[in-house]
């Protein structure tokens, strides 16, 4: 009996086909036709994918490179890397930015410039910016205000040591003006 309704449902249903003017393999026509949407729909999105793909390389070529800036990155950079970091567009340009993990790496901050034009690439033991550099001339430590910004205990210990060599110097001038 079970058979018989199925067949009788069958025949309905062709019979229905059939008055509105579709052959019975009119699914795999459908089937056809949506899979051939689907792949222009693919196919359009590939090609939009690659032209984003394209214009971000394009941006990234423009964009200082470590070895090419010594240190110093323009503000642009450093937004670019704020967004990255915080999945959010940003015009702001913070007076510092601490990178994460520091644990993992040597601990990194970038440190914006006094003319807020650019920022230094500051770490533990070194500042690129010509504070830093004269004053590891003339004492053989490095001190600047980005240093002291971004580490505060070790630009403390750098200031110390510098002081001593200050005072140092004085008793050693001291003593060639007594003799």
């Amino acid at each position: 009996m079970e058979s018989s309704i199925i067949n009788h449902s069958r025949e309905d249903f062709l019979a229905q086909l059939e008055a509105n003017g579709r052959k019975p393999s009119w699914i795999v026509e459908e089937m056809r036709t949506e899979a051939q949407r689907m792949k222009k729909a693919s196919e359009v999105a590939a090609a939009q994918a690659l032209r984003e793909a394209r214009r971000m390389q394009e941006s990234a070529r423009k964009m200082p490179q470590p070895q090419e800036t010594e240190g110093k990155f323009e503000v642009r950079f450093a937004q670019v890397l704020v967004e990255i970091m915080t999945g959010r567009p940003t015009i702001a340009k913070p007076d510092m930015i601490m990178m994460p993990e520091p644990e993992k790496f040597e601990p990194l901050a970038l440190v914006l410039s006094s003319t807020e034009q650019f920022y230094y690439r500051v770490t533990p033991s070194h500042c690129p910016c010509q504070g830093w550099y004269w004053s590891n001339v003339r004492y053989g430590i490095g001190k600047c205000r980005h240093h002291t910004q971004a580490f505060p205990e070790v630009a403390k210990e750098n200031t110390r040591r510098i002081e001593q060599i200050k005072s140092q110097k004085k008793t050693q001038t001291g003593r060639r003006s007594a003799q």
